[in-house]
Formats: structure tokens, sequence, C-alpha cells
């Protein structure tokens, strides 16, 4: 009797246990509903969001573009009706530029503080110096013998110039300086600086320089006799060298002509 044969390639036959092998299957993903519901959410807003700013935006550049148009328009309309206006009108802002720019760099070269040499020459009794500066502070120094020398500078009495009795004076700038009293042998230096002098006078009233040979003084302001022989001793006085300044305020606003006589023959210099 004949059995029909079965077919074993799938059994293992070192382990009779076995079963024959089944293919493998992936494992399936699995989604998580509440994240996938906020994910959503965050995507719908985000959407809404953009749908909601987008057109705003490009509403505004519409309108300023719109109006940037119609300005250009009125304007090339009016250039073109009126040309003298145009030309005007471009000459205008040429200017402004122009004017714009000095400004600017004038303020730059405003704050740089510069100190520039003065030459000199010693004619007749005094220094003259020679400078194209209308502005600043001239600042000048000498040796203190040649100091003792000096009166004035540039119609200033030496009791109101600024540092007088130190190594440096300093008086406001312009073009041509008068150091009046220095001699030949006198080595004078000058400087501009760009800096402001704002020194305030500290002697007021009327001032005269003379020699101290005079021992009184006589006054006379606008033909009234202010000072009567009045002794030298009596008065406010400060001395450099040989000169002496006498100084008197006779209180009045305004004084138009001042006469002072002494008792020597030496020159006396008024500053009212």
């Amino acid at each position: 009797m004949k059995f029909p044969r079965l077919n074993l390639s799938g059994i293992n036959r070192n382990h009779p246990t076995s079963h024959p092998s089944k293919p493998r299957v992936s494992a399936q993903p699995t989604i998580n509903v509440k994240n996938c519901k906020v994910t959503m959410n965050s995507v719908n807003s985000a959407i809404k969001h953009k749908n909601k700013t987008h057109p705003l935006e490009s509403k505004k550049h519409l309108v300023i573009k719109k109006k940037y148009n119609k300005l250009c328009t009125k304007l090339t309309l009016s250039l073109n009706k009126h040309p003298r206006r145009g030309i005007m009108f471009l000459g205008c802002i040429f200017l402004f530029v122009i004017v714009s720019l000095r400004l600017i760099v004038g303020g730059q070269n405003r704050m740089l503080r510069s100190i520039q040499k003065v030459p000199c020459i010693q004619v007749k009794g005094e220094h003259v110096c020679s400078s194209k500066y209308r502005t600043g502070t001239m600042i000048i120094s000498t040796s203190e013998k040649c100091r003792k020398y000096i009166y004035d500078i540039n119609g200033i009495p030496f009791v109101n110039i600024e540092n007088f009795f130190d190594k440096i004076m300093m008086v406001p700038a312009r073009q041509t300086l008068r150091i009046r009293g220095t001699t030949s042998s006198c080595n004078v230096h000058v400087q501009r600086t760009s800096k402001t002098n704002t020194f305030t006078p500290p002697v007021h009233g009327v001032i005269w320089i003379t020699s101290r040979r005079h021992t009184f003084f006589t006054m006379t302001i606008d033909t009234q006799i202010v000072l009567d022989e009045t002794p030298a001793g009596m008065l406010k006085s400060s001395s450099n060298g040989e000169w002496v300044a006498y100084q008197y305020d006779p209180e009045v606003a305004s004084m138009q002509d001042i006469q002072i006589i002494g008792d020597s023959e030496d020159k006396i210099y008024i500053y009212p």
C-alpha cells in the first residue's frame, strides 16, 4: 500500500517542535491624538494670523505708494508748467545741501582745539604781532625782566590782563597784537589758541598808568573835577617794574571826556 509523500521542507529537522517560519510583520505607527490636535491648532492659528496681518500690510504699502506717486505726479506737472520754479526749487535744494555740509564740517572743526604760532617784530618800544585770526585767545610769554617793561597789551592795562604776573599772559585774539613797553632785547613768544578767553577784568572804573614820579593827580570828567590834587598814596594802585596803575571809580554810567594831570612830565596812559 502506498502513502502520499509529505513536504517537509518548512520543518527544522533538528528541532521536532519547531514550526515553519512565518514572515515578519512590521509594527504599525501609532498616532498620539492629543499631540496631533495641538499641532493642528498651532498650524491653524498661524495660518489665520498670517491671513489677518498680510492684507493689512499690503494695504499700508499700497496707500503709501499711491501717496508717493500722487506727490511725484503733482511735482512733475508743476515743474512742466512753471520751469522757472523748477530751477529755483533745484537751486534751493543745492544750497541746502551745501549749507548742511558746511555746518557739519564746521561743527567737527570747532571740536578740535588748535594752537598756532604768531610772528612778532619789535618796533618803537613795542612788539607788533600780525596774524589772520580774529577769534580765540592770544597766549604771550616772555622773561621776568621783559614783563616788567610791559604796561598794556592791545589797549588792555596790565592789571586787567589774565595771568599777567605769571609766566603766560592771555588776551583776546586780534589780527594785530601790540605789546607796549618792550625793548629790542626782549624775546616775546606769541601763540594763538582757538579757545575763547572768558576772563573778567578785576578792576573797574577809570585806570591810568604812569611812572612813580607823580605824587598827586587831578581828574576831570566832562568838565567836572572829580579828583583835585589827590595824593597818589590815597588811590588804589598796582605796580609792575617802573609802571604804576592807578584806579578810581566815579560811579557814573557813561564818561565822554576824561583828563588826568599830575606833578611830573611823565606821560599818563588813560583807560576809561
